[in-house]
């Protein structure tokens, strides 16, 4: 393979391997405490580049997370935004932890989220936001492994990030030319179908 310019994708020179290393953005210091993401994606570029995917996208949920939150999401984009998090803090993000440790960590994030909440009288958490409830729910429990029901907005984002225009007057284009026809698109899945809401 001839060598290829990747975004975030570094040779180590002490250790030959190839490594996607990034700074950790200022909207995502609250979130994650470390000042750079670095993980080692394979001992060939062909390797790293072919791992390289996968993890790019667990960190632009991580910064999208960090810029507009998980609420009025779609629930997969949710989910996949709960679980980056998750593994950036080297948690499971699919129980409730690996370990006693694990848990005990979790419960006492999750308890700051939430405790200030708790009416002292009755026990009963009261005006929750929604952000920190979907946070620590995912803190106490992890995220399910079933994927959750798909929507319009998800398979227009899906086709958009595999298919969008690398040049970036062609995308933006691109990108209000799909706004605009998943707009009509649920407007007429709502016509036909009579109900309330379709995203």
């Amino acid at each position: 393979m001839r060598n290829v310019t990747v975004k975030y994708l570094r040779k180590n020179d002490r250790t030959g391997s190839f490594e996607y290393r990034r700074r950790v953005p200022k909207s995502l210091e609250k979130l994650v405490t470390k000042r750079e993401f670095l993980k080692v994606l394979g001992k060939t570029q062909s390797e790293a580049v072919m791992r390289y995917g996968a993890e790019h996208e667990k960190i632009e949920h991580l910064v999208s997370l960090a810029k507009f939150g998980v609420t009025g999401l779609s629930p997969l984009e949710q989910s996949k935004k709960l679980a980056a998090l998750l593994e950036s803090w080297d948690a499971d993000p699919h129980s409730a932890g690996r370990d006693d440790n694990e848990r005990t960590w979790r419960g006492e994030a999750a308890a700051q989220l939430v405790d200030k909440y708790q009416d002292p009288t009755s026990g009963e958490y009261v005006g929750v936001p929604e952000e920190d409830g979907l946070l620590a729910s995912a803190l106490l429990g992890g995220v399910s492994k079933e994927t959750p029901q798909v929507t319009v907005t998800d398979a227009f984002t899906a086709y958009l990030e595999e298919n969008a225009l690398k040049i970036p007057e062609q995308h933006k284009k691109q990108r209000q030319r799909f706004a605009r026809s998943e707009k009509n698109l649920i407007l007429a899945l709502l016509h036909k179908s009579g109900e309330g809401f379709i995203s």
